[in-house]
């Protein structure tokens, strides 16, 4: 009999413990309920929300499109930017003089190819 009232009380225990667990389970669920949360609290103050949201706006706004200084320090005699300015014109020069000597270019080593070609193959050249 004794073991029978010692059962009873541990079947009685579980069922305990599985009321507590059910609705600790329940209020788990509303408490992870975000979208329903959120939407009852902008109902409640839903100017507290808004101007929390423009706040946070306008805070975003002027961090993320501040403006970095750069500040040029002369060493020397001529700065990186007048380098660089310098490098870029006489690349830009460089450029138009191979595109307008190219032709000339392609002709002579077409040229010197061909006779070196001759040479080698110990053939006489045709003109």
């Amino acid at each position: 009999m004794a073991e029978d009232d010692r059962k009873t009380e541990l079947m009685a225990d579980l069922d305990a413990a599985r009321g507590r667990v059910t609705v600790n389970l329940r209020a788990l669920r509303r408490d992870l309920d975000v979208p329903t949360r959120a939407k009852r609290a902008f109902a409640r103050q839903p100017l507290a929300w808004i101007g929390g949201a423009s706040f946070l706006g306008l805070m975003m706004t002027r961090i993320a499109f501040r403006k970095k200084q750069v500040v040029v320090v002369h060493k020397g005699k001529e700065s990186t930017v007048e380098k660089a300015e310098k490098a870029g014109l006489l690349l830009g020069i460089l450029k138009l003089v191979f595109d307008l000597a190219r032709p000339a270019l392609t002709k002579w080593a077409t040229k010197f190819v061909t006779d070196y070609a001759y040479r080698k193959m110990g053939a006489n050249r045709r003109v």
